[in-house]
């Protein structure tokens, strides 16, 4: 897992970074706390695990430093927002911020985003709208990872799907890729050299490999080498084409609506721009939110007593994120040897002076 260090510090050291590559000291600030909070989520597939990924592709120009998103299409509803390329933290950050505004305005905000970016965990955005009392909804598209059900090569992408609503003692929680796992978590195996557990992905043979190394370096070529595999699994015995469909409902409410790329066509060098989806809905709505949020209370606090198989503990989702929360404020978040070298060497070519931070 590695060693661990003050969030603090290191959300300080990720905002230097972003201020070195040029960004505000506003959008360096969003960016590290995003990044970080992710971290103390316990969801390190989407933490400073990335800066790597991120380093690249501002490198390469894929991520454009300055960029400003724009709203092209809007209703007092809804509305269409071009990220032009930007850092997805901040065009995702805008664009449920934009639909929260809504929500407040009318009691329901939905907006779809083209031309953006990795915008990291997809629960951090749903829960901006159950941390103002509302029920919130995030999901992206990505690169092509999904090998849809009977196909031998990928389509879809990860497609994570997020969901937030408040409720005590923490809020709810849901954010899941609709591939088996997400490749941030085959990443974080390899860095890890830990060998994969199931079947999440197959190799070049179309065979399921559990070789995290090789996986993590098939999926990053271009076309990508097999792909990976729907929640549900292979085949339609254990469900596999449910996977595949709710991966494609991700797939039409961000490219189709936004009239973005798809994720089939992300990754090929030619086309750039991943596209997003933010909902926020007013409780009141449906009545008082105290009320609505209570009766969701008492139904997990329902779920939580059930009998367990043995040697078993029942989690809602939300439950392992928040008790990870709570023990890394204290306690710091785990960085692997391989990313902290990654964190380092991004530092020393900005010429930023890290050790301070750890």
């Amino acid at each position: 897992m590695g060693n661990r260090y003050d969030y603090q510090s290191i959300e300080q050291w990720v905002k230097s970074i972003y201020k070195a590559y040029g960004f505000s000291e506003e959008s360096s600030s969003i960016i590290a706390e995003s990044i970080v909070t992710t971290d103390l989520f316990g969801i390190e597939s989407h933490g400073v695990q990335r800066l790597a990924m991120y380093d690249r592709k501002i490198a390469a120009g894929d991520i454009k430093v300055g960029a400003i998103p724009k709203v092209i299409w809007e209703t007092p509803v809804s509305a269409v927002v071009d990220g032009h390329k930007g850092m997805g933290q901040l065009v995702a950050g805008k664009a449920m911020s934009l639909a929260i505004e809504k929500a407040e305005q009318s009691g329901i905000g939905i907006v779809s985003v083209r031309n953006s970016n990795h915008y990291g965990m997809a629960g951090y955005y749903a829960k901006m709208a159950s941390d103002k009392g509302m029920l919130g909804i995030s999901a992206t598209n990505s690169n092509p990872f999904l090998i849809p059900t009977h196909a031998v090569q990928p389509f879809l992408g990860s497609n994570p799907l997020a969901f937030s609503m408040p409720a005590e003692p923490h809020d709810f929680l849901f954010d899941a890729a609709t591939t088996v796992v997400s490749l941030g978590k085959i990443e974080v195996y390899a860095k890890q050299g830990k060998t994969i557990p199931g079947a999440w992905a197959v190799d070049e043979h179309n065979e399921v490999n559990r070789d995290a190394t090789k996986l993590r370096e098939n999926l990053s070529k271009h076309p990508k080498i097999g792909g990976m595999l729907p929640v549900g699994g292979r085949g339609e015995e254990n469900g596999g084409y449910k996977g595949f469909g709710h991966s494609l409902i991700v797939e039409i409410l961000t490219s189709i609506l936004s009239q973005g790329h798809l994720s089939a066509d992300l990754g090929s060098g030619k086309v750039k721009g991943i596209s997003h989806f933010f909902t926020a809905i007013d409780l009141r709505l449906f009545g008082d939110p105290g009320d609505i949020s209570e009766a969701l209370s008492a139904m997990l606090k329902r779920i939580r007593n059930l009998p367990t198989e043995p040697g078993k503990k029942m989690y809602i989702h939300g439950d392992k994120e928040a008790a990870a929360f709570e023990d890394r404020l204290k306690n710091g978040i785990p960085i692997d040897p391989e990313t902290l070298k990654e964190m380092a060497e991004v530092s020393e070519r900005l010429h930023i002076p890290y050790q301070s931070y750890l």
